[in-house]
């Protein structure tokens, strides 16, 4: 009888210790595992489109970057069929439309880009970007500033395009601007006095003076590319393109890796339409610096106009200004 009751208390000692033991059935272990390869199969989706997103975004930058833009647009819409939401390929695929002259096409994808990721600085920056080489100043204003009002970083860059849309557009949109950096910054004494010279010829319509002043400021400061970028953007400032380019076109076998140089020189070549030196000084620039985002602006405004003087010559069956030069 004792060993009966014994064995009945050892039984529900052990009975009432069950509930600190996992007594998890077989059953329901299994039932987790789909569910977990699901989620490691997602997972590994998600890393393997990334990585292959990456690849092809740098792929579609280099085709872009030695001057094919039909495989750097057919890289970028593959990875928006696969990413709608993608920014990065948006933004970029409305670069290369604008610079192969589908400007409308550029727009509906910023448009597109807007309603994807409202709200983020580089969107809106892109906007600006498009409208100003649209002639559309007023609304790209407006697009800056929200741009500056997310990141005050961009703020540079809104100054940058303000700068190149001026350029671009001539004497008549252009002042000193007393407010902006001085332009003699960095020169030798001698060439900076000679700049302050030219620029006084320059307002008073003494196109003689200023060009002896020009080249004294070239003259005295001769191993600084500076000085030629700086003679050649005051005579764009006074519509003087032929002269900015007289002062370049040696500088640029003088100093080949001047970014600067080629730049300037290709804004005082498209100043004159003659868009083909442009096109080659521009692309120059951008071999230099890639990210040279003033450059690759400019080259979309040359080849637009290319584009339009090709479609004018199919049209009428004549020659072009440029055609002329």
């Amino acid at each position: 009888m004792m060993g009966r009751r014994l064995l009945l208390t050892a039984a529900v000692s052990l009975l009432s210790g069950c509930s600190s033991v996992n007594w998890t059935h077989p059953d329901s272990a299994d039932s987790m595992l789909p569910q977990r390869h699901e989620r490691r199969t997602e997972a590994m989706v998600r890393e393997f489109e990334a990585r292959r997103n990456a690849v092809q975004m740098d792929a579609a930058r280099a085709a872009l970057d030695r001057g094919d833009p039909v495989e750097s647009e057919q890289m970028l819409r593959s990875i928006l069929q696969r990413d709608a939401a993608h920014r990065d390929a948006r933004l970029l695929l409305a670069e290369v439309l604008l610079l192969s002259g589908r400007r409308p096409e550029a727009f509906t994808q910023l448009e597109h880009a807007l309603r994807e990721h409202d709200g983020d600085p580089q969107v809106y920056h892109a906007m600006a970007v498009l409208l100003d080489a649209s002639g559309r100043p007023q609304e790209a204003q407006s697009f800056h500033e929200q741009a500056i009002e997310l990141n005050p970083d961009f703020i540079v860059y809104a100054s940058a395009h303000e700068a190149v849309r001026n350029a671009v557009k001539g004497a008549d949109s252009i002042g000193p601007g007393p407010e902006g950096p001085d332009p003699t910054a960095g020169l030798a004494p001698a060439a900076a006095q000679a700049l302050r010279q030219a620029r006084e010829a320059l307002a008073q319509g003494d196109l003689d003076s200023a060009l002896a002043s020009l080249q004294a400021a070239v003259a005295a400061d001769p191993h600084n590319p500076r000085s030629r970028v700086r003679a050649a953007v005051l005579a764009l400032e006074y519509n003087h393109p032929e002269t900015a380019a007289d002062l370049l076109e040696p500088a640029a076998a003088e100093f080949p890796a001047s970014v600067a140089v080629h730049r300037t020189l290709g804004t005082a070549y498209y100043r004159l339409a003659d868009y083909a030196s442009a096109e080659a000084a521009l692309r120059r620039a951008l071999a230099l610096n890639q990210s040279d985002r003033i450059s690759r602006l400019l080259l979309g405004f040359t080849l637009e106009k290319r584009a339009e003087l090709d479609e004018n010559r199919r049209s009428h069956g004549g020659t072009s200004p440029e055609d002329r030069l």
